[in-house]
Formats: structure tokens, sequence, C-alpha cells
């Protein structure tokens, strides 16, 4: 019979799972930076996409190089472009912009419309994500802000928890 036996699995996931579970405090506090981080996160990609879309100058950029990677898991695949464009005082600056790869692809060649910030060059995107994430109904900063309600969820139900079984520890 020993011989059909299973052997146990390291299960790292469920190790994490059962060590939240018996200590509150902690589950309270990885839930609280989540919630956080998810609100800095949405905050940072609206102030620079809307600071893009105020003040940005409109440029013409080059795809120099594409590279492309493989999700692991989903076998998804998505393509990064590094583009190039020249400033308003005729230095040349690069970013990198990644995109699945459905639908438009970038080529080696393509002449992009990007907007970037004249005090600050090195920030740009293409005008067509800026335009998206600031006039589209459903923003990505609106979705991460709607992510981070869960964990705020998870942070109220936490302290809720705490209180009825008095448990800190």
């Amino acid at each position: 019979m020993a011989l059909f036996e299973k052997k146990p699995e390291f299960d790292p996931l469920g190790m994490l799972w059962d060590f939240l579970m018996r200590f509150p405090i902690i589950r309270l506090t990885v839930a609280l930076l989540l919630a956080l981080a998810c609100i800095i996160w949405g905050i940072v990609y609206y102030n620079n996409h809307a600071l893009l879309a105020k003040n940005g100058v409109e440029t013409e950029g080059v795809v120099v190089s594409i590279r492309e990677e493989t999700g692991r898991k989903s076998r998804t695949i998505t393509q990064y472009g590094m583009i190039e464009y020249k400033d308003d005082k005729g230095n040349t600056h690069q970013f990198e912009h990644g995109q699945h790869k459905i639908g438009t692809l970038l080529n080696v060649g393509d002449k992009l419309p990007v907007l970037y910030l004249p005090d600050k060059p090195k920030k740009a995107d293409l005008k067509s994500h800026v335009e998206l994430s600031t006039k589209s109904k459903l923003p990505f900063h609106k979705i991460i802000f709607a992510i981070s309600l869960f964990f705020w969820a998870a942070v109220v139900y936490n302290i809720y928890l705490m209180i009825r079984y008095k448990t800190i520890w």
C-alpha cells in the first residue's frame, strides 16, 4: 500500500493562506496595504495621463525595435515597441510601449503620434493611449479604484471579525 500513497506536495499558496487565516492582524495589514497600493497606483496613473493630456506637446515617434514576450500561463503574446521621438530642443528620447498581440501590430518604422512633457521630455506616451485613458467612459484608473473597494471591504470585514471574536493577535 505504501507504493500508492501520494507524496505530500509543497504548497506555498496554501501555507500563506493558512498563515493569514491564523493571524487576523496580519490579514488586516495585508488588506490595508493592498487597498492603499491600488489607490496610489490609480492616482499616479491618472495624474501622469491627465498631465500629458493637458500639457503634452505632440510630436511624431518612430518604432525603432520590437520585442515579444509570451505569458507563462495564458500564452498571450505581448508586443513591446521601442518608440523614439525628438523633443522641441532636438534631443532624442525613447520609451517602451506594450500591447497584446491582438488586432493592429506594431512594425519597425511605423510613425505614431506621441505626447511628451516639455519640462520632462522623458515622460511620454502614445497620443492614442493618453486619449483612451483620459476620455474613456471606463478608464484604467477607475477600474483600479473599483478593485481597491474590494480590499477596503476586506479591511472592514477583518475589523468586524476582530471586534466580534475579540482577537487582535
